[in-house]
């Protein structure tokens, strides 16, 4: 069975006219889902490498949030992903049919029963799974930690750079806001 491992992070910048950038990051490679303890800072030789290596196939997305209520609502980034992944399959020939999705960060019970919804008939097994970081150490699958390098990296590019990157998803707002209703507690 062919697995799609996803791995999301967000740039935590949430009060500027960049937005707050929210990275997913896929990978077929199922030793990029083991947790893996990282140091709190970022290791760029590490990165490169995890890109550059020939063991799988590699890719990412991201979106940048401009309304100032979804950006401040915790977590967003179980609302934004199906629209990253979904942007991924769209562009990939490759077929899964397990889907494994993890996170930086607190998940709420409705997140991953909303991710479920999303996800049951197009996969025959879905895992979904967060990870809180604590004491400054990352211990999270490597999709996740290179996620929260690219969500630094892309924040720190330019406005013009960021709204017309070629990775950048376009997200309904809008209908992501109706989505919680009251459901941001």
């Amino acid at each position: 069975m062919k697995t799609l491992i996803c791995g999301f992070d967000d740039s935590n910048h949430a009060g500027d006219r960049k937005g707050d950038i929210i990275t997913g990051v896929f990978s077929d490679n199922p030793g990029d889902a083991n947790v893996v303890r990282f140091k709190n800072r970022r290791d760029r030789e590490f990165f490169r490498n995890w890109f550059a290596n020939n063991f799988g196939n590699k890719d990412y997305r991201f979106a940048a949030l401009h309304d100032d209520e979804l950006r401040r609502i915790q977590p967003n980034l179980p609302l934004v992903a199906p629209s990253l992944i979904d942007n991924y399959l769209s562009s990939t020939r490759l077929g899964f049919n397990k889907i494994q999705i993890y996170f930086d960060g607190i998940l709420k019970k409705w997140h991953k029963e909303f991710l479920r919804d999303v996800y049951t008939g197009r996969f025959k097994e879905i895992t979904i799974d967060n990870f809180v970081k604590r004491q400054n150490i990352h211990q999270c699958p490597t999709v996740v930690y290179i996620a929260d390098i690219l969500a630094h990296d892309i924040y720190s590019l330019s406005y013009g750079e960021v709204i017309d990157h070629g990775k950048r998803v376009m997200v309904d707002e809008g209908r992501l806001l109706k989505m919680i209703g009251g459901r941001n507690e």
